[in-house]
């Protein structure tokens, strides 16, 4: 899958984060000593992906500002929202930019600790439409959980807050045919999690179910959390 473009959501407003993190844009918050987004930007780095969207928003100048238009060896480019258009409508504002058929998305404000080589190996020998990186977690309450059969195709998604326990949920990487777009109107906010995974089931959407660590920086306990997280130079790229 050489070649492929990386495509990060990076704009997101950041209200539960903005008590603790006031002046940035979420993805700009302090973790270990340096951005959140640079732990994406490198993870995609070294699986040789050297052309990277940010699709931003709330805040966006900083973002550029601080980025600018090369990370080390990766060309960087920005999709910037006039106004909030959700994780889907972000990735179609971003759709010209693209440059490859298929693409990886990560959300700006979470981290897997994976090899994502595995993950997009998986993808092109299996010839799904469509993957979502899944991961075991101790309790699903926060995050809602994914139902997929045993074959790996997602079958229901669980609304967060509707059941706790351990169980599979959304990683927050994914593997896209930039064809899935083609359908969907300009300039309309849509979610990725709530509008297009959904009406995906039965149509090739698989998850790729692989027990990692994982972090968020959603919420203040969460991004206190991650400095620990990250401490650990094995996280750290």
């Amino acid at each position: 899958m050489n070649g492929i473009t990386g495509v990060i959501l990076a704009g997101g407003l950041g209200t539960r984060l903005r008590p603790v993190v006031t002046d940035y844009p979420k993805v700009m918050a302090p973790v270990y000593g340096r951005p959140f987004l640079t732990f994406l930007l490198d993870q995609l780095r070294t699986v040789g992906i050297n052309r990277i969207i940010l699709c931003t928003g709330y805040k966006a100048g900083i973002v550029k500002d601080r980025i600018g238009e090369k990370y080390k060896n990766v060309n960087i480019l920005y999709s910037e929202e006039s106004q909030p258009l959700g994780t889907g409508g972000a990735i179609k504002l971003a759709q010209e930019k693209i440059s490859s058929e298929i693409f990886v998305v990560m959300n700006g404000d979470s981290y897997v600790n994976a090899e994502l080589s595995r993950f997009f190996s998986w993808y092109e020998s299996a010839g799904h439409a469509a993957a979502i990186y899944l991961t075991k977690v101790d309790n699903i309450k926060r995050y809602g959980h994914i139902i997929t059969s045993k074959s790996g195709e997602i079958q229901k998604f669980i609304e967060k807050g509707s059941s706790s326990g351990s169980g599979w949920i959304n990683a927050g990487v994914y593997l896209l045919n930039k064809a899935l777009f083609k359908s969907v109107p300009e300039a309309e906010p849509f979610s990725l999690e709530s509008d297009f995974f959904p009406n995906l089931i039965g149509k090739g959407l698989h998850g790729y179910q692989h027990q990692v660590e994982f972090i968020d920086i959603g919420t203040p306990e969460s991004f206190f959390q991650a400095e620990k997280f990250f401490s650990n130079t094995s996280n750290a790229i």
